[in-house]
């Protein structure tokens, strides 16, 4: 068992690198989903040495590691909804995606707080409630999310520029294709929790099922997450270049207006200088 956990936080420390580095190329449109990224990849290599060391407090660390799974997810498909501009009001889309964080993260607590007295010898009926209703309600977000990307997919943007567009629909079909395997981990998170079968749990259970549903899911929706962010490194560059070619192209009214006034008082002047 001690072998998963080794090469869970090998794997994680290693992909850990690559986030950092997208989270600086994508820069202020792109940070907040790719931050909750680098924070899961911290979550599961602090998870991998509690496991490795025997603390009970790895199973804890295991559960609610999918949270910022989740919302770095949703946040790259902010991300991918900003350069596609299917939100006629930015501000809008920034409400959505504070709601939908604060969701998400009110789950977390609940889960960590009844996963938690769990742990001790003298748990309470209200504790496996508080467990039940805090995956629940990752689940219902996991739900939501998906149903956001394919309805963002569907919808028409606003095409400004063709690489900020491309970049957009690689992020949103990335995030849609994560979100599957992400699906697969919390499903098997509920199945796990609910009945609170130890046989099923992220840290206790079988080393197949730990592998399966739990470590593969995870690792291959990073991945997915990791190659669609390396792929659009430069978006956030070749969008501020074409805006400010687009910029000096398309002069102001007041320039022309500047220019008009120049163009009717020169054969004033030139009358002037003549007579």
């Amino acid at each position: 068992m001690k072998s998963v956990s080794v090469a869970q936080m090998v794997i994680f420390i290693c992909l850990s690198i690559p986030v950092l580095f997208i989270l600086y190329k994508h820069g202020r449109p792109g940070f907040l989903g790719w931050i909750y990224l680098f924070a899961f990849c911290m979550l599961r290599i602090v998870g991998s040495a509690l496991d490795i060391d025997g603390s009970k407090g790895a199973t804890t660390i295991a559960n609610i590691g999918l949270s910022p799974l989740i919302l770095g997810a949703s946040g790259i498909l902010h991300e991918g909804r900003h350069y596609l501009r299917t939100d006629k009001d930015p501000k809008h889309g920034w409400f959505y995606v504070l709601v939908y964080n604060l969701f998400v993260l009110s789950g977390l607590a609940i889960l960590a707080v009844g996963n938690s007295a769990l742990q001790s010898d003298e748990a309470k009926e209200s504790d496996f409630t508080l467990v039940k209703v805090g995956i629940s309600i990752i689940t219902v977000a996991w739900i939501v999310l998906v149903w956001w990307a394919v309805l963002t997919l569907c919808q028409k943007g606003a095409q400004i520029d063709a690489s900020g567009f491309e970049a957009g629909r690689r992020l949103t079909w990335a995030t849609l294709f994560a979100l599957i395997f992400i699906g697969i981990r919390v499903l098997y998170t509920l199945v796990a929790l609910v009945p609170l079968d130890p046989n099923l749990s992220p840290s206790t259970g079988s080393l197949t099922i730990r592998v399966l549903l739990s470590f593969l899911p995870e690792l291959i929706s990073t991945l997915i997450l990791i190659g669609a962010g390396l792929m659009t490194r430069n978006v956030r560059r070749g969008v501020m270049s074409v805006g400010w070619l687009h910029h000096e192209r398309v002069p102001s009214k007041s320039k022309d207006a500047h220019h008009m006034h120049n163009r009717g008082t020169m054969p004033q002047i030139d009358a002037m200088i003549d007579e």
